[in-house]
């Protein structure tokens, strides 16, 4: 049996991802699953933002930041990247979202008992 680190590397240790996942864009389900998500996020973040206030004061954890794809989406809408955290398993897809959102601080978590508390 592999251990867990490993299933890790193998799985989320690489820059390449599989143009048949469906979580490619080009997959078509890929393609709407992204179309969906977002879409349901920019009604939250209205609401949020007309009960709340402005986002660029609130903090942000992304959770599984993986490749930064959602703390861009979040950057871009009003969040601040200074009041951002992403956190995941991979040090390769945290260094690639630091490289696409800066100023995001990204942990690599490598304990799921991990406290969130410690980080920011």
């Amino acid at each position: 049996m592999k251990s867990y680190q490993d299933v890790v590397n193998n799985r989320f240790e690489t820059d390449h991802q599989s143009p048949d996942s469906i979580y490619s864009p080009n997959h078509p389900i890929g393609k709407y699953i992204s179309k969906t998500l977002f879409s349901g996020l920019d009604l939250f973040i209205n609401r949020y933002s007309d009960n709340y206030g402005e986002l660029n004061t609130k903090r942000l954890l992304d959770v599984g930041c993986g490749t930064g794809k959602m703390s861009d989406y979040f950057t871009r809408k009003g969040f601040s990247p200074q009041n951002a955290v992403g956190v995941d398993l991979s040090r390769t897809r945290t260094q690639n979202a630091t490289n696409l959102v800066h100023g995001v601080q990204r942990e690599v978590i490598n304990n799921y008992n991990r406290n969130l508390n410690q980080i920011h």
